[in-house]
């Protein structure tokens, strides 16, 4: 059974594509600039800092919510831009909900199995640099407020290698796997603005888990007092004996 779950596993690996590009071709990212931002994100204890996919510390934020948080920012402000030649915060209602829907249509991707380029949209590569710009000052020049000193991150390619990883990660919560309408993290981080949202079998799971957990801490309690009342009635009969 383990031995069957790790095959499993190893078979729904998201993939590292060998080529991020642009719309017209241009190459955004590699999976090497990948790759080594993921050396840097070890190298550096960035897991001791913050947390990947919902996993390692809390002191900072978790890179792969954050970037995806920031990616949906900045293809708003592109769009704004584009469209209206204002920011996003100055449009009426009306017209940022017509961009709210632009941004997810961009950010409702499907993987290809077997492909080896990923495709962004004009809107998208100005977001992935947008967030290298960011985390290269954030990372390696510092960022006092966020807890993070200067030269965290040794140098400012490492920060930006960083920035090509945490994308990665951002980008395969947003994309559906083949065959499938959920992403590869099951729409996880929730972010509704990128279309994000929980399925109906993670709710149902972590209703599963709640009545499960809740469950055996009832059992846990009633055996634990139990075993105190066993033991206190023995030790009321050897001392009355």
């Amino acid at each position: 059974m383990l031995g069957g779950g790790a095959l499993y596993s190893a078979q729904q690996v998201p993939p590292i594509p060998q080529e991020v590009i642009g719309p017209d071709g241009e190459t955004v990212a590699t999976q090497s600039q990948v790759q080594d931002g993921k050396v840097a994100f070890q190298q550096n204890s960035l897991m001791n800092h913050g947390s990947i996919l919902g996993n390692g510390a809390y002191y900072g934020v978790d890179y792969t919510a954050d970037t995806l948080d920031l990616k949906v920012e900045h293809v708003r402000e592109y769009y704004a831009q584009e469209r209206h030649e204002t920011a996003y915060t100055d449009l009426k209602p009306a017209e940022q909900g017509g961009i709210d829907r632009l941004v997810e249509d961009d950010l409702d991707e499907q993987f290809t199995e077997g492909a080896e380029t990923i495709e962004y949209s004009a809107p998208e590569v100005y977001a992935h640099e947008q967030v290298r710009d960011e985390y290269a000052q954030r990372y390696h020049e510092g960022s006092l407020e966020r807890g993070v000193p200067a030269d965290f991150i040794g140098s400012e390619e490492e920060a930006r290698q960083f920035a090509d990883f945490a994308l990665w990660t951002a980008w395969i919560s947003h994309t559906d796997r083949p065959r499938s309408d959920t992403s590869f993290t099951n729409e996880w981080p929730y972010n509704p603005d990128a279309g994000n949202t929980p399925t109906g079998a993670t709710m149902i799971w972590s209703v599963i888990s709640m009545v499960l957990l809740v469950g055996a801490v009832g059992v846990g309690v009633f055996m634990a007092h139990g075993t105190a009342a066993h033991e206190l009635a023995v030790s009321i009969r050897n001392t009355t004996d």
